[in-house]
C-alpha cells in the first residue's frame, strides 16, 4: 500500500462519493473518518462488489484502486495513470506552491530566494515546507558555503555517525 501523503484526499472522496451513488456496493458515511479509515473503507467497497458487476465500476474509481495497491500487485503493471494527479516524493500535488518547492529541492542546487521568487511566496513559507519535510520524512537540507540547498536522507547520515567511536573514548 502507497503512504497516505501520497493518496490525493479530493480523488478519494470522490471515488468513494462515487461507489455510495452506483448501488454496485453498500453505502458507507466517511464524514469524520481519518485518511487512513477512508483507505479502509474504499478498499473494502471496490472488494465488495460481485464480479459480474464489477465492469460497471468507473475507470477513475479502479485506477485509483490500482494507485493505493500498485505494490501488493502479483504482477507489475507499468502504466501512466490518467486520472490521478502527479504527486511529488513527499505527498504534494501538481500545480501547488509545495510542488514546485519540492521539485526544486529535489533538483538541487537552490537558494531560498530563488524559490520564493519562482513560488511568488515568502522565505517563512519555505522554511515552513523545509520543516514539513524534515520531520515528515526524515531528509535533511544540506546547505553549501554559497548557500545552495540540497536534500539528504537523515538515516544514512545517523549510521555514518554511529559507526564511529569518539576521539579518545577507547584508548
Amino acid at each position: 500500500m502507497r503512504a497516505l501523503l501520497q493518496i490525493p484526499d479530493l480523488v478519494l472522496r470522490k471515488c468513494i462519493k462515487t461507489l455510495n451513488d452506483s448501488n454496485l456496493c453498500a453505502k458507507r458515511e466517511i464524514v469524520s473518518l481519518k485518511k487512513e479509515d477512508m483507505v479502509k473503507v474504499f478498499a473494502y467497497q471496490i472488494e465488495s462488489v460481485p464480479e459480474e458487476k464489477q465492469k460497471e465500476i468507473p475507470d477513475y474509481v479502479v485506477e485509483l484502486y490500482n494507485y493505493i495497491f500498485e505494490d501488493e500487485a502479483k504482477k507489475k503493471i507499468v502504466q501512466s495513470y490518467k486520472y490521478m494527479p502527479k504527486m511529488s516524493p513527499f505527498g504534494s500535488r501538481e500545480g501547488t506552491q509545495a510542488y514546485i518547492i519540492d521539485e526544486m529541492f529535489l533538483k538541487g542546487g537552490v537558494t531560498i530566494e530563488d524559490i520564493a521568487m519562482t513560488c511568488n511566496t515568502t522565505k517563512r513559507r519555505i522554511k515552513n515546507h523545509m520543516t514539513h519535510v524534515r520531520t515528515k520524512f526524515n531528509k535533511k537540507f544540506v546547505r553549501n558555503t554559497d548557500g545552495r540547498y540540497y536534500i539528504k536522507d537523515i538515516i544514512n547520515d545517523k549510521t555514518e555517525k554511529a559507526g564511529k567511536a569518539p576521539q579518545g573514548f577507547l584508548d
